[in-house]
């Protein structure tokens, strides 16, 4: 990963090794972020985040569901032990190998409805928020930029850009309204 990451053009890394051929972990940042290690395991990686720039201060949890379907529950657990750890604004993201609908699905066998439902139960529950990128691979890499950083550097480069895809989003038309 050290080599990936200089190439990619990160400064630090944070990695939970795969076990065989399964799983693993990459946490990636920039030197302008202090990245505090708060928790980790094969399914999470957990920091608090402070921004060297603007001394603010935030939480990131990358995290990985439990593929085996039997135990998916103890990925529910994991995020309850989470959710109550810190009191700083929170993000999460990653793979939870779950769906929240059918219609997030593409081909294959319908999703148990009680496994969707317990997956639900868990994001509502703990007041976890969930937003769906649609991509045609679910292991991909997930890329996070701050509008801080991103007005810095990408705004007078790039246009905005309205993706269809966002009419699905059901708070869509509020945030319509509202801009």
């Amino acid at each position: 990963m050290g080599r990936n990451r200089v190439r990619w053009g990160y400064d630090n890394c944070f990695v939970v090794d795969c076990v065989g051929r399964a799983g693993g972990l990459a946490l990636l940042w920039n030197s302008n972020y202090q990245i505090n290690l708060q928790t980790y395991s094969k399914y999470h990686i957990d920091v608090s985040v402070i921004s060297k720039a603007s001394g603010h201060s935030w939480r990131f949890t990358g995290f990985y569901g439990e593929p085996d379907q039997i135990k998916r529950h103890f990925s529910w657990d994991l995020l309850c032990q989470l959710s109550s750890a810190s009191s700083l604004p929170w993000l999460i993201a990653g793979d939870f190998n779950e769906i929240l609908s059918d219609v997030e699905k593409k081909g294959g066998c319908l999703r148990n409805a009680n496994q969707m439902g317990a997956f639900h139960v868990a994001i509502t529950d703990y007041s976890i928020e969930h937003h769906l990128v649609i991509s045609s691979s679910d292991h991909i890499p997930i890329l996070i930029k701050l509008f801080a950083e991103w007005n810095k550097h990408y705004r007078q480069e790039r246009a905005f850009k309205f993706e269809n895809m966002w009419l699905r989003d059901r708070g869509c038309a509020n945030v319509i309204k509202n801009a």
